[in-house]
């Protein structure tokens, strides 16, 4: 019988969408997204620079394009420093990346974007594939948990008043 293979890492490299986010014009933005694979779980690294701090805030997303999958995983807010970099580490269950119940093998690229009212606008993105899918399409699938925080959130935020008017 064949070993299962217990480690995997690659890198999705990203490349700029739009222009105007970047530092400078001689500066364009650019960073990588890692994705390890060890012991069923998933880490995951984002990596910029040369990318404009702005008052709205940049997201992480991993695009899922294999085996049927067409979602837009939502894996958190970027913050940028004064330099214009960023480097953020998550770490996750192999089958449930994001807290998605979607498993790593789905994934196909990686990109920061900014939404704006309903729309996507990617700033820079990459694939692991030659295929680049109409992504921006995709449902966005945001993390149960953070759902839930959201809902805690709400209820702590209550005062002795509210409750004699429910």
């Amino acid at each position: 019988m064949a070993q299962k293979k217990n480690y995997s890492r690659y890198f999705i490299i990203l490349e700029e969408d739009e222009k105007g986010y970047s530092l400078g014009v001689d500066k364009s933005a650019s960073g990588y997204v890692k994705l390890e694979n060890k012991n069923g779980k998933c880490k995951i690294s984002y990596y910029v620079q040369n990318i404009k701090k702005q008052s709205s805030p940049y997201h992480m997303v991993l695009i899922c394009n294999k085996k049927g999958t067409k979602d837009i995983i939502k894996i958190g807010e970027m913050n940028i420093d004064e330099y214009g970099r960023a480097d953020i580490c998550y770490e996750y269950p192999v089958d449930n990346i994001g807290n998605s119940e979607i498993n790593a093998d789905k994934i196909s690229g990686a990109a920061i974007v900014k939404f704006i009212d309903s729309n996507i606008i990617s700033v820079m993105s990459g694939f692991s594939t030659t295929d680049i899918p109409t992504w921006k399409s995709f449902s966005i699938i945001e993390s149960k948990e953070r759902k839930k925080e959201d809902i805690k959130e709400e209820k702590v935020n209550k005062t002795i008043f509210d409750k004699y008017e429910e």
